[in-house]
């Protein structure tokens, strides 16, 4: 087992994140650590093996034991044959460029003998249900795609703890209850012991044995037991992409739109129009090719329309060394009194520190500050590539109102999400792509 003992953290400017964590790491249970954005829940995890404070401006104490043998002063890749960490950008700890490479690298590293390791490997695929992404490259997938990938890639290599950072961040339905059900097999069957973050309890009911409880300031904490879009998707050649043509008038019309890589193709021919003030959403599986959906409208459409897209990862359209500079930066190119990003930030609910770094921000207030930054924009069309991801609930709920806001002023809203609740909070109406046709599904 592994026990975290007195575990505090404390960020540069003081402020505690969370302080006094004592719990223990069972093999065989499932903890979840909830808590909503900015409370320190990935930070917790990078504690735990090994990863938090390095590269962070901050303080971290308290002690790790693992088995009786304290573990607090090791490294990360000393303890990377016990536990093991896929993070919430899973694509920023790739290290190869094919996905069965991506698979063999961590069981490489530590030794496991290659038909073992092969062996492994085909049982992960097929546990996951992921056999035809075997021959593709990790940057020609889609991020739900990659999130999947990256579990397998942890579940290769054999680890007995298992820290998953909102793994169910970017998974359709299917995908989502067939992860929850590989962490209730790996547990109880496999007797590893898993650790998954999420900023709602309620969506881990009936999975979990023990809760980390963090909150936005200090850890309330009682344990309990129960950029510019590209013209590609996720940096891949489009080599099959017609016109969008904008019409002059109310709608914004995109006709027979299609897009294909190398000999698969992702849609073809697609009609739609999207009304100034509505808000739609865009579904379907994972790999349906929304993103690349999104990124075709944005690259015929920016130069005729006023068209602003928040990317899937919002924070490539973070480029300033600070918070503060972002947002002078965000008045100054819109010519908005100083102070107008700002306000739109606190009106999603944040108040960020303004002098820190953007990349010591947690996933969650990237997210709102890029928001903050977007919807400060004027804009006849906003594109919006999973805008829930990463966020909680109150946040949620917050950042709908202000969709429906920007949209009763005469914008256009196309947002891609797999979050139902939050589509039906959003969305006026809502399209579904799948097998290379889109269609109207009921809201």
């Amino acid at each position: 087992m592994l026990e975290l003992q007195g575990l505090a953290l404390i960020d540069e400017t003081g402020r505690p994140l969370w302080s006094e964590l004592n719990f223990t790491l069972r093999p065989g249970e499932v903890t979840a650590i909830v808590g909503p954005v900015g409370s320190g829940k990935t930070s917790l995890l990078g504690a735990i093996c090994g990863l938090t404070p390095s590269g962070w401006r901050g303080k971290l104490s308290g002690k790790r034991v693992l088995v009786g043998v304290d573990i607090t002063a090791l490294k990360p890749h000393q303890t990377a044959d016990r536990i093991g960490l896929v993070s919430q950008n899973p694509e920023h700890g790739f290290v190869t460029e094919r996905v069965l490479d991506e698979l063999a690298f961590g069981g490489e590293q530590l030794g496991i003998n290659l038909d073992e390791l092969h062996q492994r490997m085909r049982d992960v695929l097929e546990l996951l249900g992921l056999e035809h992404l075997a021959g593709r490259k990790v940057f020609e997938i889609s991020g739900g795609e990659k999130q999947l990938i990256a579990i397998a890639s942890v579940l290769t290599s054999g680890q007995q703890y298992l820290l998953l950072d909102e793994p169910l961040a970017r998974l359709d339905t299917d995908n989502r209850e067939r992860v929850l059900a590989l962490i209730q097999n790996l547990a109880r069957e496999r007797n590893i012991a898993v650790v998954i973050t999420a900023h709602e309890e309620s969506s881990l009911t009936g999975l979990v044995d023990q809760v980390v409880r963090l909150n936005r300031a200090i850890a309330a904490a009682p344990v309990s037991q129960p950029p510019r879009a590209r013209d590609s998707e996720q940096g891949r050649d489009i080599d099959a992409l017609t016109r969008a043509i904008l019409s002059e008038g109310t709608p914004i019309e995109a006709m027979q739109l299609s897009a294909a890589f190398g000999a698969k193709q992702v849609f073809a021919d697609l009609d739609f129009s999207i009304a100034r003030g509505e808000v739609v959403a865009l579904t379907g599986v994972n790999g349906a090719g929304k993103s690349t959906l999104l990124d075709c409208i944005y690259n015929r459409l920016e130069r005729d329309l006023d068209c602003v897209m928040l990317p899937q990862e919002a924070a490539d359209l973070l480029m300033f060394d600070s918070v503060q500079l972002e947002l002078d930066d965000s008045d100054r190119v819109t010519h908005s009194p100083q102070g107008t990003t700002l306000a739109r930030l606190n009106q999603l609910g944040f108040d960020l520190p303004l002098h820190v770094h953007p990349r010591d921000l947690s996933a969650g207030q990237q997210l709102a500050l890029v928001l903050a930054i977007q919807l400060t924009r004027p804009a006849k069309l906003l594109l919006l590539d999973e805008p829930n991801r990463a966020l909680d609930a109150q946040t949620l709920t917050t950042l709908a109102q202000a969709l429906k806001a920007v949209a009763a002023k005469g914008t256009a809203v196309l947002l891609v999400s797999h979050d139902a609740e939050f589509i039906g909070a959003t969305a006026t109406r809502v399209l579904r792509l799948e097998n290379a046709r889109l269609s109207q599904v009921e809201p």
